[in-house]
C-alpha cells in the first residue's frame, strides 16, 4: 500500500502540531492591577435566556431571577423587554412588515 507524499506530509504535520500543542504550558509571570479602580455597582441585572422554545426561556429566566433575588440581587427577565419577532407579531396592533 503506497501513500502519496502529500498525505505523508499532512499526517506528519498534524502529528507535529498535535504534540506541540499538548507539550507546551502557559504560565502567567506578571499581572497588573490598578488599585484605584472601583468597579461600578449595578442596580438591576437583566437575565437573558437563549432558547428556541419560549416556555423554556421564560422558565429559565424566572428560576434564575428567583435565585438572584434570594441572594439580594435585583434582576428582571428579558422576556418582558426583548421579544422574538413572532411574539411581536402576535400582539394586537402590530403589523407585519
Amino acid at each position: 500500500m503506497q501513500f502519496s507524499p502529500l498525505r505523508v506530509f499532512a499526517l506528519a504535520l498534524t502529528v507535529t502540531f498535535g504534540f506541540n500543542g499538548c507539550a507546551t504550558t502557559t504560565k502567567i509571570v506578571n499581572q497588573w492591577v490598578n488599585p484605584d479602580y472601583g468597579s461600578p455597582r449595578f442596580r438591576r441585572i437583566m437575565v437573558v435566556g437563549v432558547s428556541k422554545q419560549p416556555g423554556i426561556r421564560r422558565t429559565f429566566e424566572d428560576e434564575f431571577i428567583a435565585k438572584l433575588k434570594a441572594a439580594g440581587v435585583d434582576a428582571v427577565p428579558s422576556h418582558f423587554s426583548i421579544f422574538r419577532r413572532t411574539d411581536r407579531l402576535k400582539k394586537p396592533g402590530c403589523k407585519k412588515r
